[in-house]
């Protein structure tokens, strides 16, 4: 049985790549509400996270092997904090983020 589970990550051409926890770091996800045991396409209910590209963002939900299911999007972190955490880990913030 899956729990729910907090992650943090990048928006990075519209997908999800964990930074936290660790044992997911540089995987990437779409992110769906829906359930997983719902018979349907997780794309119906994707979540799409085009105006947070660049961002980090903090969800909760069920990861499976392509998506986190029954994802919320709970916090986006500014500009600011996003550019920090990029120099911490090394990453090049792009300039049109910080447009």
């Amino acid at each position: 049985m899956n729990s729910y589970h907090q992650y943090l990550g990048k928006v990075e051409a519209g997908h999800f790549k964990i930074l936290l926890p660790v044992s997911e770091a540089g995987t990437y996800f779409r992110l769906t509400s829906m359930d997983m045991q719902v018979a349907q396409p997780p794309e119906l209910q994707e979540l799409h996270l085009d105006e947070f590209e660049g961002r980090l963002v903090m969800v909760s939900g069920r990861a499976g092997v392509e998506w986190i299911w029954s994802a919320e999007v709970l916090e986006v972190a500014g500009l600011i904090l996003t550019a920090v955490v990029d120099r911490v880990l090394g990453e090049t913030v792009k300039p049109e983020v910080m447009a």
